[in-house]
């Protein structure tokens, strides 16, 4: 026996599913994205759709992930730092001398003969000065004993430049200066011919005692010293290769004495390529 629908029947159940139909699609529009399925507590399909992930059989209603925003790096991170202790000083910022991109070129400007021939004074220590033609010489005096720790006269090669009637600019700058020691950079800058000047820079610590010149075995023991001398090396090895330089040669010879904070340093010569300039590396005793 075949069963038989019957029309009448078949039309109330049609109409019934497109009301209901409507009426769900008007709540959805009244209510929005935020409607969730009764008891499940996970977000609508529009959510989803909104969020322009795919709706898939195994995930129906995707939920929306905020990811937070990386914090911005500080401007030098990944960036070795030099050492602190270790820095570079240049024959421009002891005496008056134009900038330029490599030390040696830049001669040091003409200086005038002070009016009382003393170009600085402190603890009993002054810059002694005297300048004739095209030469300025620095000496450096212990006022306290009357001892002239640099001459004012001019050395053996001082005297060849000035026989040969180039300019010469010999600069004494005080760095630290204490009852017992005296520290001074000395540089050199000198014209006698050619594309450029020839600069030089150096340290120097006098013992206000004996009026001599000091080493590194002269400040502490020798033992220390070595100690010293290795640690130093280090730390010049290091702010070479991050500032990219050329070698410095490192001596004991090149000491600066600073009583006040009970600290020594070495000072490295240049090498050609940047004359008139040192590398100061400050040590702990």
């Amino acid at each position: 026996m075949t069963a038989t629908l019957n029309p009448p029947r078949i039309k109330q159940h049609m109409l019934r599913a497109v009301v209901v139909g409507m009426a769900a699609w008007t709540m959805g529009c009244n209510h929005g994205p935020s409607v969730t399925a009764q008891g499940t507590g996970s977000p609508s399909i529009d959510a989803g759709m909104d969020a322009g992930l795919p709706i898939t059989v195994e995930n129906p209603s995707p939920e929306m992930e905020v990811v937070p925003e990386p914090s911005p790096l500080p401007p030098d991170a990944g960036v070795p730092a030099p050492p602190a202790d270790v820095g570079l000083v240049s024959l421009e910022e002891v005496a008056p001398t134009p900038r330029s991109r490599f030390p040696s070129t830049a001669m040091v400007r003409q200086r005038s003969q002070p009016a009382d021939g003393v170009r600085e004074q402190t603890d009993n220590v002054a810059v002694v000065s005297h300048c004739e033609g095209l030469a300025c010489l620095d000496g450096l005096k212990d006022l306290r004993s009357g001892r002239e720790l640099i001459s004012l006269a001019p050395t053996r090669n001082e005297k060849n430049i000035l026989k040969e009637e180039g300019s010469l600019e010999r600069v004494v700058k005080i760095a630290h200066a204490s009852e017992s020691f005296v520290s001074a950079y000395t540089g050199h800058s000198e014209y006698s011919g050619g594309a450029h000047a020839n600069n030089s820079l150096s340290c120097v610590t006098y013992d206000r005692h004996s009026g001599r010149p000091m080493r590194l075995e002269d400040a502490v023991t020798a033992r220390k010293a070595q100690s010293l001398m290795r640690d130093a090396r280090r730390k010049l090895e290091a702010f070479q290769q991050e500032q990219r330089l050329p070698a410095y040669q490192l001596t004991q010879e090149g000491l600066l004495h600073d009583s006040s904070s009970g600290r020594i340093a070495l000072c490295a010569d240049a090498p050609p390529p940047m004359a008139g300039t040192v590398i100061i590396i400050w040590l702990r005793q």
